[in-house]
């Protein structure tokens, strides 16, 4: 599926909710492209589900039939744990590739290029070691900074809660769990400095440490917008998921109160629709963090008036496959 050549879009600096819009007019004008993008590593992923649950769909969890013995639970997960986890693997790299390709989506679309599922593709395939590179830095980092924040913070809450028990156990117990969210929070804050690292890695073609040197450099100033773009964002994605998947989860739950086991159907309908999710859904944080990329370029770096000076790319054709 390809986009016709690109129409010229606003190029100018965006606030909060002109971001967001920005986002979900592109998202519209190429809804198909980002669901093609999108449909294979959801279908990857609802194939895992189901081969992961394949083992306890249909066993006994509650009631006189359920099982007694932890080993023979236990087997039960062993039958698919090794195969699952390899393969989420899998997905998890076919994931990546399409965060990548859909960021090359809208490069495609601020360069007024023309755009195809295959094309972005094969772009990405193209960075794709540098790709593996910067998501086990970023895991890295992100582990470090949320292990070191929550850390100091629940240190804290226990010593602030211990003071404020004395006078009320209760608020000694919601200060500590408003600490705790304070502690995730400031962490992915602190997370904002590498927020574009993946559009310039595939835009600009730099490598790893580069790419989130110049998120940082990019982000000074912003962070705060970010934060809330993304945070908006993911609560945007959480609820669509929610809406798919309510209805399976809650019938799930009366069919075990009801016969005590999982239903295979419960199953296979919670990754399919999981999936469709996914593969609606998938897309939007990719979105947003490359449109909060170029926002920052034309803030910064005036990309405005280097787009609007440059020529309209001509589509390039994908290359041949190998025979």
């Amino acid at each position: 599926m390809a986009d016709a050549t690109q129409p010229q879009i606003d190029l100018r600096p965006l606030g909060l909710g002109e971001l967001l819009d920005r986002t979900f007019t592109l998202y519209r004008s190429h809804f198909w492209l980002f669901c093609g993008v999108m449909a294979f590593p959801q279908a990857i992923r609802a194939a895992i589900d189901l081969f992961a649950a394949r083992a306890f769909a249909g066993m006994p969890l509650i009631g006189p039939k359920a099982p007694t013995d932890p080993k023979q639970i236990l087997e039960a997960f062993q039958a698919t744990a090794g195969r699952s986890v390899l393969l989420s693997f899998v997905a998890l790299f076919i994931y990546g590739m399409a965060i990548g390709a859909t960021t090359f989506c809208i490069s495609d679309v601020y360069r007024r290029r023309a755009s195809s599922i295959r094309s972005v593709y094969q772009q990405v395939s193209r960075r794709i070691g540098a790709m593996i590179g910067l998501f086990v830095m970023l895991m890295i980092v992100g582990l470090a900074i949320y292990a070191t924040v929550v850390f100091v913070t629940v240190f804290v809450a226990v010593l602030a809660g211990r003071g404020i028990a004395v006078v009320s156990p209760a608020v000694a117990g919601i200060v500590m769990v408003l600490s705790i969210f304070a502690g995730f929070g400031a962490a992915t804050w602190l997370l904002m400095r590498f927020a574009v690292s993946l559009p310039v890695l595939l835009v600009e073609d730099t490598g790893v440490i580069e790419s989130m040197a110049r998120s940082g450099r990019l982000t000074a100033g912003n962070r705060g917008r970010v934060f809330l773009a993304v945070v908006v964002t993911w609560l945007i994605v959480l609820g669509v998921t929610a809406v798919f998947t309510m209805l399976p989860t809650i019938l799930t739950i009366v069919s075990v109160v009801q016969t005590g086991a999982v239903p295979l159907w419960a199953v296979a309908s919670n990754a399919i629709l999981g999936a469709i999710a996914g593969m609606i859904t998938g897309p939007f944080l990719a979105i947003t963090l490359s449109v909060l990329y170029f926002d920052l370029r034309i803030r910064k770096e005036a990309f405005d008036l280097e787009a609007l000076m440059a020529p309209v790319a001509p589509e390039i054709p994908p290359a041949p496959l190998a025979s």
